[in-house]
């Protein structure tokens, strides 16, 4: 009896590379979509339940719009080669304000601030960019972005760095209406002057802010990282200004609450005369920084503290 011949079959794979695009060029579209893991199992195959497992969900497209390229340098005012569809205005104090309008579509967009080569390190914190270091070395900062639809909304967005980038991601819905337009501030100088007067025969100090002081910490609280930075960037421009400013301590401690609680004044008034108070934070509703003798709390003795001897008294 004869045997049937073995029929054997090979299935050879070849794996295949696939060569990357050009990059997108500003302005455009880019799709974005989730692949599965290679240890994924297909769609069609049932799970133990019986149910079919999920298909991967792609996510929006994401819309590339470049704003610039900023050059920023020690001692220098910051300065953009601004993109097509990007408009610059220039304020005292050296400051750039940066307005673009995004497409009448809800397709998020991300709006990128190209740095010069070789420029210095870019931390993003509490909603503030530093280009630089805290506290000596800021070359300039940007502040969180107001974006607005045609009805003054806001629009969500989140300011990030990468790669010697700033980037603005701005995500709007369906309801927000027509255009949105996104406004961006790059400045140092927070001071602008500090002119002394008196008050209760000492002195008195008016701070006013530039224009970039004012957007640093926006209508309201301003973020985080905005009062922190204005908190010490601002304090060393205005001693710088009026040396007099370092005593006494009061003073910075009225600079600090009226950074926090009074961003929409346009002079804020320090004066000399006003006790030490660390604890200003306290009862800041009812001084609103101005605070007198009866807003100071009066120090307690330590249980089993030793009284002053009369040498150390009087």
């Amino acid at each position: 009896m004869r045997a049937a011949p073995a029929v054997v079959a090979c299935l050879a794979l070849a794996a295949c590379a696939a060569t990357p695009g050009p990059a997108p060029a500003p302005g455009t579209t880019v799709p974005v979509t989730e692949r599965p893991s290679a240890s994924a199992a297909p769609s069609d195959v049932p799970s133990p339940t019986g149910s079919p497992s999920p298909s991967p969900t792609a996510e929006p497209s994401v819309r590339v719009q470049l704003l610039g390229t900023l050059a920023v340098t020690p001692g220098g005012p910051p300065s953009l080669q601004a993109a097509a569809g990007a408009q610059v205005t220039t304020h005292p104090g050296d400051a750039l304000q940066i307005t673009v309008t995004l497409a009448d579509d809800p397709i998020p967009t991300r709006l990128e601030l190209r740095l010069t080569p070789g420029a210095q390190e870019v931390t993003v914190n509490g909603g503030v960019a530093v280009i630089g270091t805290l506290p000596d070395g800021v070359l300039a900062a940007v502040p969180e972005p107001e974006v607005l639809d045609e009805d003054d909304q806001p629009v969500a967005s989140a300011l990030s760095a990468r790669d010697g980038s700033l980037l603005l991601m701005v995500t709007p819905e369906e309801r927000h209406a027509g255009a949105i337009t996104a406004e961006l501030w790059v400045g140092r100088q927070v001071i602008d002057e500090v002119t002394v007067g008196a008050e209760r025969d000492q002195p008195m100090y008016a701070i006013a802010r530039t224009p970039f002081g004012h957007a640093l910490l926006g209508g309201g609280l301003g973020s985080p990282g905005a009062r922190e930075l204005f908190e010490q960037l601002g304090w060393r421009q205005a001693v710088a200004l009026q040396p007099a400013l370092s005593s006494p301590d009061s003073l910075k401690q009225q600079f600090d609450c009226h950074v926090l609680g009074a961003p929409r004044k346009q002079s804020w008034n320090l004066e000399a005369f006003r006790l030490d108070h660390p604890d200003w934070m306290r009862g800041a509703l009812e001084h609103r920084c101005n605070w007198e003798a009866e807003h100071v709390p009066v120090p307690t003795a330590t249980p089993g503290s030793p009284s002053p001897s009369a040498s150390e008294s009087g």
